[in-house]
């Protein structure tokens, strides 16, 4: 079994896992996996699970306000769509064996620790912004010893201006 590349409970359940992080702050991961996971479920009619797996506490918040339940919960389930607040890997385990098609993972800001975990999707998006303010997060990036950057990985920029394009 592989573990980023799906597996198959049946002849039809194939698990795809799309990771989608950020280089820097405020580049639209979360809004980007909400959107994303809408997509899959109502147009593509995929199960799809959501994963939170960072600190940030933003689904925690977005399942109060569109359930109107309070209180910490492991899921939210809103548009036929389950978010899990504060997930990790056990969490997208459970997911693989609750035979979801697609799981999408919110991992906020790329971190040392995100790269590793980002090897176990078979889709990853990284978010930048060209904003002159925030270019430097992904030059650290990039810099960084623990980034190992791969040819099948998407990047897809947010803001900023035609100097800063051109810059990058």
């Amino acid at each position: 079994m592989r573990f980023a590349r799906g597996r198959r409970g049946n002849a039809e359940t194939v698990i795809k896992i799309t990771g989608i992080a950020g280089a820097g702050g405020g580049t639209g991961v979360t809004h980007l996996s909400l959107m994303l996971a809408n997509y899959l479920q109502g147009v593509c009619r995929k199960r799809t699970a959501v994963l939170e797996w960072n600190d940030h506490g933003d689904f925690s918040r977005f399942g109060e306000a569109c359930t109107g339940q309070t209180g910490p919960r492991t899921c939210y389930g809103i548009q036929q769509v389950d978010y899990y607040p504060g997930a990790a890997a056990g969490r997208l385990m459970e997911c693989q064996k609750a035979e979801y098609e697609h799981v999408v993972i919110d991992f906020g800001i790329v971190k040392e620790m995100t790269c590793v975990e980002l090897m176990r999707c078979s889709t990853v998006w990284i978010l930048m912004s060209f904003s002159e303010w925030q270019m430097e997060a992904f030059w650290e990036l990039m810099r960084s010893e623990g980034f190992s950057l791969k040819e099948s990985w998407q990047f897809f920029t947010v803001f900023g201006s035609e100097e800063s394009r051109t810059e990058w």
